[in-house]
């Protein structure tokens, strides 16, 4: 067995990948650590050239160079930019093999974070778009490096070590997407080779075909930039929003709207340039209908939506009769969650504030929620805000963790506070890539 000084000093190997991380990239075991390539899938022997200088603790990286024997699962990726992007670290996975992945990532966790072992876990269920094909297009929202090189030739896309790679044909965005893409492409190439507005970072969401935002982050804002606002007026329509924000994250709207439509589980939804929203719209709306399967809300049923959003599954809550309260730390989704409740005509108290605070605020004031309804970020919350929940005469948990380890952690809590785990999901929202979502629904 290979160690890792032998393997960096043989620079190039020929080695069968053993299992497959969390961040889809294939590994190796060595004889002191590991060595991980990208674009390889368990049981498949490949040649890898081990990347000089990339070292983390007892594991390196290779680049695969070529695929000697090939795994089953391994399909067309339609993607002529996946052996340098790494956007999509599973495209090369045939659709339901992916699935069967990301299901064994949700109980490879749940058993070593959460201690439950794989035979006592619920049957896990999959949340995910039937039917789907590799080259479906889902993506209404990307972030885009943008970089001019020494001749003066700008390059935007997704930024891959030192390449730039082009979005304008990727097959992960959808069709509105890559238009929107396309003309800030085209706005930035009318500029002569001096003109050099530092743009760290452009965003561009287009969920609906016609309307959507550009917003550029730069380290400081001024007049330079005022040449690229005239060429992105010509190209974009009035609907969509343009924006700059600096490095202070202070931002100065130039035009268009402040918020954009976002189509999304039968609701009239917008969301404002400060508003987390799904990047991918199909996938996210299997996502809610699941959830209105599990939760089998009934009129006068009290729901907390903790972590709310803009709102949307408290307006789901909502419009099969329950009461409802949300909350988010966040203050301009709660404002747009409010502005949503009014445009659909329904009744839901929204409250700013971070978890452990309002949940205490709550069982203070006398609140009692038969179902919470949980949206993290991608860090468990632990145990101070969850112990809350007894307190609130919780009955049922959802848990919608976006990263399956800290949602496992935080599982461990919830059952040490007599919670059972019912059900377990892992659920698709980012076709492609490594991410899955651990849905859990516990009682108590």
């Amino acid at each position: 067995m290979l160690t890792l000084a032998q393997a960096i000093e043989k620079q190039t190997v020929e080695v069968t990948i053993d299992g497959l991380g969390y961040q889809g990239e294939g590994w190796v075991r060595l004889d002191d650590g590991w060595l991980s390539v990208r674009g390889t899938l368990p049981g498949e022997r490949v040649v890898a050239k081990v990347e000089a200088g990339r070292r983390r603790s007892r594991r390196i990286w290779g680049t695969l160079v070529r695929v000697v024997e090939t795994s089953p699962r391994r399909g067309d990726p339609f993607c002529s930019a996946f052996p340098a992007c790494r956007g999509c670290q599973l495209r090369h996975v045939a659709v339901l093999d992916e699935l069967a992945i990301k299901s064994e990532t949700i109980a490879e966790c749940v058993e070593k974070y959460a201690g439950i072992s794989v035979d006592d876990q619920p049957p896990i269920e999959t949340i995910a778009i039937r039917g789907a094909a590799r080259a479906d297009s889902f993506r209404v929202r990307t972030g885009l490096t943008v970089r001019r090189d020494d001749a003066g030739v700008w390059h935007v896309g997704l930024r891959a070590d030192e390449q730039i790679i082009n979005m304008v044909e990727c097959p992960a965005l959808a069709d509105s997407t890559r238009r929107a893409v396309a003309r800030f492409e085209e706005a930035l190439s009318t500029f002569h080779p001096k003109f050099d507005p530092e743009i760290r970072l452009a965003r561009i969401a287009a969920p609906v075909h016609g309307h959507g935002y550009v917003e550029l982050e730069v380290e400081h804002d001024h007049d330079g930039y005022d040449p690229l606002i005239d060429a992105l007026d010509k190209r974009f329509p009035p609907s969509f929003g343009i924006a700059i924000v600096d490095g202070r994250r202070k931002r100065r709207h130039i035009r268009g709207p402040t918020r954009i439509r976002l189509p999304m589980a039968d609701l009239r939804l917008e969301v404002g340039f400060d508003d987390w929203f799904h990047a991918t719209l199909a996938p996210a709306e299997v996502l809610y209908d699941a959830i209105e399967e599990w939760l089998e809300i009934e009129p006068h049923d009290s729901v907390l939506d903790a972590g709310c959003g803009v709102g949307t599954i408290g307006l789901i809550c909502a419009a099969a009769g329950a009461h409802v309260v949300g909350f988010d730390i966040n203050p301009s989704s709660v404002e747009t969650a409010e502005l949503n409740a009014m445009s659909n005509e329904l009744s839901v108290r929204f409250l700013c504030g971070g978890w452990e605070r309002v949940l205490r605020d709550l069982t203070l004031a006398g609140e009692r929620f038969g179902t919470v309804v949980i949206n993290p970020m991608r860090d468990p919350l632990g145990h101070r805000p969850l112990a809350y929940l007894p307190r609130l005469e919780c009955r049922r948990v959802l848990y919608l963790g976006p990263s399956a380890a800290p949602a496992s952690t935080d599982l461990a809590t919830l059952i040490d506070l007599g919670f059972k785990l019912d059900r377990l999901a892992a659920v698709n929202l980012h076709p492609a890539t490594y991410h899955v979502m651990l849905a859990a629904l516990l009682t108590r």
